[in-house]
């Protein structure tokens, strides 16, 4: 399981409940999230660009991997602060 389907568990908790709290929460922690994921894709450009193949891990499958874990973190942030916007009437 990956770090974008528990937040996509906790999102799908957090729209049964009233309050806002819960999404907005949701929605930083994607964000969070996110800026961890880049920096590790950042480490795989830098080792696609060297040439490195550090512990047998190919940097092309784990920038592929952090490419589709950021698109889903980022739908996840989405659907969360949609869900605050129209709870909100904004």
């Amino acid at each position: 399981m990956s770090v974008s389907d528990g937040l996509r568990e906790k999102l799908e908790y957090a729209f049964t409940m009233e309050s806002s709290t819960a999404l907005r929460e949701v929605a930083r922690e994607a964000t969070v999230y996110v800026q961890s994921v880049q920096v590790l894709l950042r480490q795989a450009d830098e080792a696609i660009q060297r040439g490195d193949y550090v512990n047998y891990v190919d940097p092309q499958k784990t920038r592929a991997a952090c490419l589709k874990e950021i698109d889903a973190l980022q739908k996840i942030n989405r659907d969360a602060n949609a869900e605050v916007e129209r709870r909100e009437g904004r």
